[in-house]
């Protein structure tokens, strides 16, 4: 499993978008814990995801993770957060930290 970087203004009302894939389908389910810490945004400040479970149905290849932003009004430079992933069942994983 590989996972897209991302990037977004703060102001987007869809947040910060992530693809997960497989390089292959599987027949199983596969689920991924996953959440996301600060290094420069902020947790509840910047963004609103403290941890999270995604599922890949059998067949499928890829699923969106969507991080979302607090739009805080504040003009602020690039910031960066960091995913990470844990708890996978049938998959390597790559892309996260």
């Amino acid at each position: 499993m590989s996972v897209t970087d991302a990037s977004a203004n703060e102001g987007d009302s869809h947040g910060l978008r992530f693809v997960a894939t497989l390089s292959r389908a599987s027949d199983q389910e596969i689920k991924l814990g996953y959440g996301a810490f600060d290094i420069t945004a902020e947790y509840s400040q910047d963004f609103t995801i403290p941890y999270r479970v995604f599922t890949i149905s059998p067949g499928e290849t890829e699923v969106e993770i969507v991080v979302p932003f607090v739009d805080d009004n504040t003009a602020e430079g690039p910031e960066t957060l960091r995913m990470y992933a844990y708890n996978s069942t049938f998959t390597a994983i790559s892309g996260f930290t």
